[in-house]
């Protein structure tokens, strides 16, 4: 292809004229199902005549400076204590998603209903290979990449990943346990088991009888989940040191873990209007 060549991508309209042609991405779909491996690895072959390397991470702390926020309350004094711990919606469409949109070339249609958006949520465990291979089995079932429509009127939950379901359902597999034996083995020491969660996302959308994509910014291979939940081990571990509460990881259970994104579009473009993170953590400690 020539570099030279603008006429692939598609500047947003500001009427209802024809939609103004401008790069040269060509993203080619074989079928109606389509794996969302192909769906977002196949644009960024084809970017350009460049050759154009995918070489970083975007991460929520670094990068995008998201906050987290920290609530603790205490249920019985000096005893037992509730942490909620969520993190800043801040709309990081800007960072994430290219610019403009591309041409997206198909003789098909979509089964689903557009705009859609494709995604891949990946965690990555410190030193745990018992959770890595379970993980493979177990987001076949979960969500751990598909495609979902986008509510053009509300706001639409994008991706999640469960990791209290996931612990849950590991230990569950493995031991055979009980409910009850199952909820004291679902230590907040797990959060150190999880290094990061990368997030892939691809968005689609048709305008005047044409397919339309935006993917993940030029270099960006993921985005991740890291700071914050470093952000909530630190926030326990200071808990602990200043009331003199020893191996608290280890005390403390998890009682919810999501780590999620979620979106806003404008109903009559389909622009991304807003794209944050969505993740929440609730820890309960006895502290007896």
């Amino acid at each position: 292809m020539d570099e030279n060549n603008n006429d692939n991508v598609v500047k947003e309209p500001k009427s209802s004229k024809k939609a103004k042609k401008i790069t040269n991405s060509i993203l080619m779909f074989g079928g109606l199902l389509v794996s969302l491996v192909a769906v977002i690895a196949i644009p960024l072959a084809l970017n350009s005549n460049k050759d154009i390397k995918r070489d970083r991470y975007l991460d929520d702390g670094v990068d995008l400076n998201i906050q987290t926020k920290k609530e603790i309350k205490e249920i019985v004094k000096d005893k037992e204590y509730d942490f909620d711990f969520n993190q800043e919606e801040k709309d990081i469409k800007n960072n994430v998603f290219n610019d403009d949109f591309r041409i997206l070339k198909t003789s098909n249609s979509f089964i689903q209903k557009l705009p859609i958006i494709d995604h891949e949520t990946t965690p990555s465990f410190n030193k745990n290979d018992n959770f890595k291979k379970f993980y493979e089995k177990w987001k076949i079932q979960n969500n751990g990449k598909g495609r979902k429509s986008v509510s053009t009127t509300s706001e639409t939950i994008v991706n999640s990943f469960d990791f209290l379901k996931f612990l849950k359902d590991y230990y569950k597999e493995k031991n055979a346990l009980t409910e009850e034996k199952i909820s004291n083995m679902l230590k907040a020491s797990h959060l150190l088991d999880l290094e990061l969660i990368k997030n892939n996302f691809t968005y689609v959308i048709e305008r005047e009888k044409q397919y339309l994509y935006k993917d993940l910014k030029a270099k960006i291979i993921a985005v991740n989940i890291r700071e914050f939940i470093k952000k909530c081990i630190d926030g326990l571990r200071e808990f602990g040191a200043k009331n003199n509460i020893n191996n608290i990881l280890n005390k403390a259970i998890i009682k919810q873990a999501t780590f999620s994104t979620k979106m806003t579009i404008d109903p009559i473009t389909h622009e991304i209007k807003h794209f944050t993170f969505n993740s929440k953590i609730n820890i309960s400690l006895k502290n007896e």
